[in-house]
């Protein structure tokens, strides 16, 4: 719990090997060159904290988890990364940013029906707002984006106790990038 009310605190820790490899390089200025990049190592850490606002009381232990049952449940959602993973400013494949991203949500789910599995019914829909810091060592030059509007919806159902299914529904409006200023 965190303010007498459930929380839950997670984090990433993103790492591997990215190969990119186009018929047209996006930084030419003539068509038909090619471009081939890689990248190895560790990316940028991330954080999620999410903190109910309205509907679950504190969970504090197992057994306040095993009978709560959900009805309606709106929380706070806040994510971002660490610009500390692995970037080379020559590059555009990379698995850093070299730049700070924040996505500020608000989840709300409403449980229709027993909250047991194979009986589970939920209609989620989630507003939320992505905000990004500059790069200013993007190939030489500062990328800049402007904020990314998100509507994130989800209706899902239980078929079995370790089966259900879902219909989902993502749209996105925003995050123009720009490149000094252009």
């Amino acid at each position: 719990t965190l303010f007498d009310r459930t929380a839950i605190f997670g984090a990433t820790l993103l790492g591997g090997n990215l190969d990119v490899e186009s018929f047209e390089d996006p930084f030419s200025e003539g068509p038909g060159v090619g471009f081939k990049q890689a990248a190895h190592g560790f990316g940028d850490p991330g954080f999620q904290l999410t903190l109910n606002l309205f509907g679950a009381p504190a969970l504090r232990s197992l057994y306040d988890v095993s009978k709560y049952e959900p009805k309606a449940v709106l929380d706070i959602a806040v994510m971002g990364n660490i610009p500390i993973g692995k970037y080379d400013s020559d590059k555009v494949a990379n698995l850093g940013l070299n730049r700070w991203w924040t996505r500020i949500g608000l989840p709300f789910t409403y449980h229709i029906g027993p909250f047991v599995p194979g009986y589970r019914t939920s209609v989620e829909i989630t507003p939320s707002v992505f905000l990004f810091g500059s790069n200013d060592d993007f190939l030489g030059r500062t990328l800049g984006t402007d904020p990314l509007y998100q509507l994130e919806g989800h209706v899902t159902r239980d078929f079995a106790a370790k089966f259900f299914g879902s219909v989902d529904l993502l749209y996105r409006h925003g995050a123009l990038a720009k490149i000094d200023g252009n």
